[in-house]
């Protein structure tokens, strides 16, 4: 198999050469079971010198005991062995978003240092919305025929690939001692609640299960925290999810087919509307990232669904002219495009006030529902707004998304068919705010007008309700480090791989 090193710190440097250490870890039943391409093969390591020298590992992500797993402990005394100017171990996930966490989840479980690795994707599922706001595509072909041709391309993709940050979002849920979550069930595709014992058997799920009561035989889940990656949302795209997750298939094309039919029969199926089932959003400026709580006394409103409800002291942030508000309070400052002057909330000047809405979508890359940018799109449409027509905050602007940043958007749509026509007519959403966190979604309890006591959500595509819930926390949780494939790659592959040819 060759002669070139492959003990622990094998990416290093050797006179003028390089030699990268990539670790692919397989999730096979990842698009219709299109990622097995990778464990058929039956090759679990080899080496190539051209286009560039590299060692490749591969490992099918399910085998092992979480947190023991044999290709993340490689991954981790690979790692330790490493100086720290040393090329960073390129870590590899085929398959589906949910693949990606699955990977950043082991890495921690097994005490990886994230400073020593980067983090990419081939993509296999049927959103692959990470992938699609990194430019990776699904690859069509087999990877190990003509010599590996295909495989060489994406090892030099990969290595001449731009090294961004991402963040890693927590979102805690949490419901009354009479609460709990429902989901449906991977294998049955029936809706079940959601308890610790059912939590244990598959890695299905992206959630933990934090806390729950006991009832009869079962503990039913109260809390549950999410890592999250790409979105959290509350609404009726997540009621869609759960009728698409009932019927979801192998075949990408027809799970496609399937959430657009349930986005249909939503469309005239009534959905208590977000806006009748939040109380308000705060941000807590003090929290310590140690303490999973947030302290109320230090809460800024940063909308009320009730719209004569009044709090003080509120600040809120956005920019104008393409130059950036945001302060070291982690509060939304408003800037009129007249006047750059703060915006107070105070008892004569009610808290921001959200627009009637469908749906809440907490979004923390340029992607959703299979590549819509809807934050960019959104252009001049607010979805919140003041009791003063001079400080609407229709005439205020908001910074660019940018991954890697630590701020979270919120986006609102006003129906379902404003969902379904994002993806032919741009622009149907309205932004809420931009902020650091973290943010606290409160929901009306039984003693208020709320009109209905269960609400759909969804963290990365799992799909789920939550009955009698309290409140919901997203927070910031980690950057790691991921690759962004160049949009002029196959240009690039194409003259390398022609070079490599010709020798």
């Amino acid at each position: 198999m060759g002669s070139i090193d492959l003990s622990p710190g094998s990416s290093f440097r050797s006179g003028s050469s390089i030699t990268y250490t990539i670790f692919l870890f397989v999730n096979p039943t990842s698009g219709g079971n299109k990622a097995s391409v990778f464990t058929k093969s039956g090759m679990d390591m080899f080496r190539i010198s051209n286009p560039v020298s590299a060692s490749v590992h591969i490992y099918d992500i399910r085998q092992g005991e979480t947190g023991k797993k044999e290709g993340f402990l490689k991954v981790k005394e690979t790692a330790n062995s490493m100086g720290d100017n040393s090329i960073p171990l390129y870590i590899i996930a085929a398959g589906g978003d949910g693949t990606v966490m699955w990977c950043v989840d082991e890495l921690e479980k097994t005490s990886v240092d994230f400073d020593k690795l980067v983090i990419g994707v081939i993509p296999f599922g049927t959103g692959n919305d990470f992938s699609r706001a990194l430019n990776w595509m699904t690859i069509l072909d087999n990877p190990f025929d003509n010599g590996l041709h295909r495989f060489r391309q994406l090892i030099s993709d990969w290595i001449n690939a731009d090294i961004i940050e991402h963040d890693i979002w927590s979102v805690k849920a949490v419901v009354d001692s009479y609460g709990c979550f429902y989901k449906v069930d991977s294998y049955s595709r029936k809706k079940k609640v959601v308890n610790k014992q059912g939590r244990a058997n598959a890695r299905q799920s992206n959630h933990e299960f934090s806390r729950g009561i006991d009832r009869g035989s079962n503990t039913i889940a109260t809390e549950l925290t999410f890592r999250m990656s790409n979105y959290f949302s509350v609404g009726v795209e997540s009621r869609i999810g759960i009728g698409f997750d009932r019927y979801r298939t192998k075949n990408a094309v027809l799970n496609k087919m399937r959430y657009a039919l349930e986005g249909v029969k939503n469309t005239f199926r009534h959905t208590t509307p977000v806006y009748d089932i939040i109380d308000k959003c705060t941000v807590n400026t003090t929290c310590n990232k140690e303490d999973s709580d947030l302290i109320v006394s230090s809460e800024k409103v940063l909308f009320v669904t009730d719209q004569n409800a009044k709090f003080k002291s509120n600040s809120c942030t956005c920019s104008k002219g393409g130059y950036e508000f945001v302060d070291t309070q982690n509060s939304i400052s408003e800037h009129n495009r007249q006047s750059t002057g703060h915006y107070q909330n105070s008892v004569e000047n009610p808290s921001p006030t959200l627009m009637p809405c469908a749906s809440l979508i907490f979004i923390n890359i340029p992607s959703f529902a299979s590549g819509n940018d809807i934050w960019r799109y959104c252009k001049g449409n607010c979805g919140i707004k003041f009791k003063s027509r001079r400080d609407s905050i229709e005439n205020m602007l908001f910074e660019q998304q940018k991954m890697g940043d630590e701020i979270i958007e919120c986006v609102s749509f006003p129906s379902a068919v404003a969902i379904g026509l994002e993806i032919a007519i741009k622009g149907m959403g309205r932004r809420v705010f931009q902020n650091k966190g973290p943010v606290r979604l409160h929901f009306k309890q039984k003693n208020s007008l709320a009109t209905g006591r269960k609400v759909y959500f969804q963290v990365d595509g799992e799909f789920l309700i939550a009955y009698h819930p309290l409140y919901f926390d997203v927070s910031h949780s980690r950057k790691i480090k991921v690759l962004q494939g160049k949009t002029d790659r196959t240009l690039h592959s194409a003259t390398l791989f022609n070079n490599f040819k010709s020798n």
